[in-house]
């Protein structure tokens, strides 16, 4: 199976993505926060432009948080 490329135009990013080398929410949180970074962190827009929720986008973001203090208190 070939890699699968995304290409965020607006900042001239492409990931590229092996079968079997990342999961669906690897490459879901590289967009959120690329889009978070374009939109200078406005969550509104950020939300707006993936095209999902405000309430979705929050949650989102608060489970990264949760993910992040598990893996700094090992």
């Amino acid at each position: 199976m070939d890699a699968i490329r995304v290409i965020d135009t607006q900042e001239s990013q492409v990931l590229v993505v092996q079968p079997g080398q990342a999961k669906i929410q690897d490459v879901e949180k590289h967009l959120i926060m690329a889009t978070l970074k374009r939109t200078r962190y406005n969550r509104t827009k950020a939300a707006k432009q993936l095209g999902i929720g405000i309430r979705t986008l929050q949650r989102k973001l608060k489970q990264y948080a949760e993910d992040q203090a598990m893996i700094a208190a090992i």
